[in-house]
């Protein structure tokens, strides 16, 4: 009696727990490992404790700054291009009749369906700089082909492009969708009969009423920015010289590629406290506003 008082009752705690058990599993144990694992110099024949001589070194590479740049590049390209893009696309589709509308949100799903690895393949072949789509679209107006996976100055965007097309905006559009769907048609109605225009019926109607969507895109596509991993794999594997390198793909390459697991583990922990504070300040400022 004590205890459905305090925790409540025991089959609502029977229905919560495989959603318990995975997310330990999966979750927190691996996370308490890693941080473990970070105070460690961990070799194949063993592991050494070290204290925190692997976040010292990281303090003091240089890639760490590098890779800390490469995010906020990352983060500047790629969060308000998720949350603006996915938006207008999703007002202009719910605008058409609703054939088209479903069909065209089946269009903008349709790369999540088909699975990442195919779409950057091709992706690979709209950026070659010999055959490429997007220079021979550029050739057509006039404008010089870049090597943009191949150039310092065109890697980090590229990647983001990327991202965007085949992530970002099949994905938020569809949400962004949904919310649409769900405000009432009556307020709408009410505003274009008091003489407000699209524009104001976007900002003053539809936008404030997306807010809690909005806050999950700018959360997602946060956590997005900064643990980037298949993308700079795929593309550019972190190149050239560094210049496309994400947090997410700089701790597979000390982990898997240089075997580091101990520094991985750190470049982990360091990458999690990165996701707080920026998800931290997103989540203030909409609490705030």
């Amino acid at each position: 009696m004590r205890f459905k008082q305090k925790f409540g009752s025991i089959s609502g705690w029977l229905f919560v727990a495989p959603v318990i058990i995975l997310f330990l599993l999966f979750f927190i144990l691996p996370l308490g490992y890693s941080a473990f694992l970070s105070f460690f110099r961990v070799k194949l024949a063993g592991q050494a404790f070290i204290g925190w001589a692997n976040y010292v070194q990281l303090l003091h590479s240089p890639d760490l700054y590098q890779v800390l740049t490469n995010t906020l590049k990352y983060w500047i390209l790629m969060v308000p291009a998720s949350v603006i893009i996915p938006l207008a696309t999703a007002i202009l589709i719910m605008e058409l009749p609703d054939r088209l509308s479903g069909l065209f949100r089946i269009l903008f799903y349709l790369p999540i369906a088909i699975g990442g690895i195919a779409l950057i393949s091709i992706w690979t072949w709209i950026f070659n700089p010999d055959y490429g789509i997007l220079n021979y679209a550029l050739s057509l107006a006039g404008l010089s082909s870049r090597a943009w996976l191949a150039d310092p100055d065109t890697s980090l965007l590229s990647v983001a492009i990327t991202y965007l097309f085949l992530s970002a905006s099949p994905n938020f559009t569809l949400i962004y969708c949904v919310a649409i769907g769900g405000i009432p048609k009556q307020l709408v109605e009410a505003a274009k009969t008091a003489g407000a225009s699209g524009l104001q019926i976007i900002r003053f109607i539809i936008v404030p009423l997306l807010k809690p969507s909005m806050t999950y895109v700018l959360l997602v596509s946060t956590i997005a920015s900064i643990s980037l991993w298949v993308y700079p794999k795929m593309l550019t594997a972190g190149g050239p010289i560094g210049s496309s390198a994400s947090f997410g793909y700089w701790i597979y390459e000390t982990a898997f590629v240089y075997r580091r697991y101990g520094l991985a583990s750190a470049q982990a922990i360091i990458m999690l406290a990165l996701v707080m504070v920026f998800c931290i300040a997103i989540w203030r400022t909409h609490c705030d506003s």
